[in-house]
């Protein structure tokens, strides 16, 4: 077989290029510490490692998003600290105001704190995250939960209705924040401004105190909010829509046939309406103002009478479209006022059926701002309690008219009020002989004024209050607890993943340099044999 020298140089270069190469891909291979430096180099491996990185990757972004929950969480953890330790502050001075033998100077300078406590509680409802986000705002978290409306004194919600959740796995979500809604505003109230759902505000609880221990008692009107939110208006210039709202002035029907943009737009559209369109029927009177008004109560729409107190009511009723379900209202939805300024007490029991004192006469002690009145019944007032001769008018007629003092029924119930108002208002019952305190179901001494009316319900809130952050504080807790079980996961996942990458991807060092050794001794050897094949020809035997 003929081999000719071009031949063979050839071959003896190819040799060297490839012992070089394998030596460059090693020396590469140690560098990076990468086993594959291609995905052609082993297209299955290419894969495996691409999907173990996008995992790594994901868990990763896991832990991150972990790291930032709990920071919220740590924050809204201590508002919540500082909120319930304010709760127990304001309990102790509302106790303290309570006290008959206080001045007027000791309760000024009660209120003085406890406008400080409601500025505090204002601040920590307004909480930020690390970020500056208003962590008690729900999705709306660029602006603060509460404000102050100027025009009715409150503080209203203005935040989101829905929590943010933070995704902390592949298949679990946390919520890292509390809606402030429900933490300060849901708390279930029986006093007189409460909501047509038997609702108060924390905030507007220290409000009414602080103003009550001022001696200003406003005389809140009926007002019904909607449940649903309307921040963003609503869109009816194709599908219109009607409603009517009653007051206890005049009613009207509000027509809406255009698109609502956001809240204010429609509120001035309906008062609009409201305040031209309405009638009273009674006088045949029609193109009126209805009594009525429609406010933005933060992301809600609300309707509210222009009489203050018990004589106000408010109503409204479905007509033809959505609206009523768009803002949140039931059909026929209604509520009256009340008034606070006056002293009253009401007994428990129920004399519906009246009673008899022919036999067993009985006498108790009537007590207001104009000191005390005696009341001796012995007349038979059976099946008789507020018609004429019957028991209340037996009490009214002994009590003189300069006492300010008055007995009334209220669903069965003896009720005594101070036709007084304000601060002087006051009303207290003692028993003398026989059982009219106890067939009534007062206790002995019961005393009303309207500061013992906004301190009792004060309290009351305040404990239910008191109640609710223990819960949200309960929930946050579990919600740590959750993150940093999470959390550990995570990091087990992580290392497993990562001992899986790395045996897909890294390069076996202790085995790459021993074939680096073997692949230098091979690249040696062909550049010597390279040397020598040079030097192979027939002129150097001529």
């Amino acid at each position: 077989m003929r081999i000719a020298t071009l031949f063979t140089q050839q071959n003896a270069v190819k040799t060297l290029l490839a012992r070089q190469n394998d030596v460059q891909t090693t020396q590469t291979q140690i560098a990076t510490g990468r086993q594959n430096l291609n995905p052609a180099d082993d297209p299955v491996a290419a894969a495996r490692e691409l999907d173990l990185t996008r995992t790594l990757s994901a868990t990763e972004q896991f832990q991150d998003n972990i790291t930032q929950a709990r920071a919220r969480l740590q924050i809204e953890e201590s508002a919540l600290s500082g909120t319930e330790n304010l709760i127990f502050r304001a309990k102790e001075l509302t106790i303290q105001a309570a006290n008959d033998p206080l001045s007027s100077a000791d309760r000024i300078a009660i209120k003085q704190e406890v406008d400080q406590l409601l500025d505090e509680l204002a601040s920590l409802a307004n909480t930020r995250g690390p970020n500056g986000e208003f962590i008690f705002s729900g999705e709306f978290s660029d602006q603060p939960a509460f404000a102050l409306d100027a025009e009715t004194g409150r503080y209203e919600y203005q935040g989101g209705i829905n929590r943010r959740l933070v995704a902390i796995g592949s298949e679990r979500q946390v919520a890292d924040n509390d809606l402030g809604y429900n933490v300060f505003s849901a708390i279930p109230s029986d006093a007189p401004d409460a909501n047509e759902d038997g609702q108060r505000s924390l905030l507007n609880t220290l409000t009414t105190l602080s103003q009550a221990l001022g001696g200003t008692f406003d005389n809140p009107p009926a007002s019904i909010t909607g449940t649903r939110m309307l921040r963003f208006g609503a869109d009816y210039s194709v599908n219109n829509t009607s409603f009517t709202v009653t007051s206890d002035i005049g009613t009207a029907t509000v027509t809406l046939n255009s698109d609502f943009n956001d809240l204010d737009s429609m509120v001035q559209e309906i008062n609009d309406q409201l305040i031209n369109n309405g009638s009273i029927p009674l006088f045949g009177l029609v193109s009126v103002d209805s009594g009525i008004r429609a406010r933005a109560n933060g992301n809600q729409l609300e309707f509210v009478s222009i009489t203050p107190g018990a004589d106000s009511s408010v109503r409204i009723d479905a007509g033809g479209g959505s609206f009523l379900t768009d803002a949140g209202f039931n059909d026929g939805e209604s509520d009256t006022g009340v008034d606070v300024n006056q002293a009253a007490i009401q007994g428990g029991g129920d004399l519906s059926f009246g009673i008899d004192y022919s036999a067993n006469p009985t006498q108790f002690s009537l007590s207001g701002d104009t000191g005390p009145v005696d009341i001796r019944l012995n007349g038979n007032f059976t099946n008789n309690l507020d018609g004429p001769g019957g028991l209340i008018d037996a009490i009214n007629g002994q009590i003189p008219p300069d006492s300010n003092l008055q007995a009334r029924a209220v669903n069965g119930k003896v009720e005594f009020i101070s036709l007084t108002t304000g601060t002087e208002s006051r009303v207290r019952i003692d028993p003398i002989s026989g059982s009219f305190l106890n067939d009534a179901g007062f206790t002995n001494g019961q005393t009303g004024s309207p500061l013992h009316t906004q301190t009792n319900a004060a309290l009351t809130d305040l404990d239910n209050a008191l109640s609710r952050i223990l819960e949200v504080r309960t929930s946050v807790g579990a919600r740590l607890r959750s993150l940093d079980n999470q959390e550990n996961f995570n990091a087990d996942f992580i290392l497993d993943t990562q001992v899986s990458l790395s045996a897909t991807r890294d390069v076996d060092l202790t085995e790459a340099i021993t074939r680096l050794n073997a692949q230098n001794v091979a690249l040696q050897a062909a550049q010597q044999t390279f040397t020598r094949v040079q030097n192979l020809s027939l002129f150097n035997f001529l």
